[in-house]
């Protein structure tokens, strides 16, 4: 269980570090756009970044999830050690 916790949170990591970059790269081409069609792009980068904060705000949720049931697995079965000690 604390092996898969430490898999799922190096990926939420992964995974935030390429929402960064993305945000980045986007930033990058709305700075050089201009116009009409550039307002609409700027709107839907901005969707997106609400989009984008509310994945990460329940990707974190999931962490601390993990890490809760990961810690009560750990303690159950130690106890469970002691019933044969």
């Amino acid at each position: 269980m604390l092996a898969a916790n430490s898999t799922i949170q190096a990926t939420i990591n992964r995974l935030q570090t390429e929402v960064d970059n993305l945000h980045t790269n986007l930033q990058g081409l709305q700075n050089s756009w201009q116009g009409v069609a550039a307002t609409s792009f700027q709107e839907l980068v901005g969707r997106w970044r609400i989009t984008a904060t509310t994945v990460q705000q329940q990707l974190g949720e999931v962490s601390i999830a993990l890490a809760h049931a990961a810690k009560q697995y750990a303690e159950i079965e130690q106890a469970n050690v002691r019933l044969f000690l």
